[in-house]
């Protein structure tokens, strides 16, 4: 899947734009002879953000060999947005014997998840993990 993006008195414009859509927008396209204002556009992978309190963003630039590409970065969330993302992970149903860690954003049992590669249930009357049993046929 090739993507294009338009780039307009030195400025990149838009989103990328599939080379598919561009046959039924240009006439005659032809991905080796582009429009001038036209440039091959890169995906580059998003990220997984840092933790629990950043986000990642967004932006292109043109490289030296003009290819645009993505630029990924991290942002912090506001002190308003890490307070309505705790707001909501601890409104989620969990078990009784599970406390909520702020540093991860998440509820944690009070035993680990076992390591093993098993699947398993929280049973919260014994607050352990029991050992699920796949079904075999």
């Amino acid at each position: 899947m090739n993507l294009y993006i338009k780039y307009v008195n030195n400025e990149i414009v838009n989103h990328p734009i599939l080379e598919s859509n561009l046959y039924y927008t240009i006439v005659n396209f032809n991905p080796d002879a582009l429009p001038g204002d036209l440039k091959k556009f890169e995906r580059i992978p998003t990220p997984s953000p840092s933790g629990p309190y950043v986000r990642i963003e967004t932006t292109y630039t043109l490289g030296d060999d003009d290819i645009v590409r993505d630029v990924h970065f991290e942002v912090e969330l506001t002190a308003e947005e890490k307070a309505a993302k705790i707001a909501t992970f601890k409104a989620i149903e969990h078990p009784a014997s599970w406390t909520f860690d702020e540093t991860v954003c998440a509820w944690v049992p009070p035993v680990a998840y076992p390591t093993d590669g098993k699947y398993y249930t929280w049973n919260e009357e014994t607050t352990s993990w029991v050992e699920i049993t796949p079904i075999t046929e």
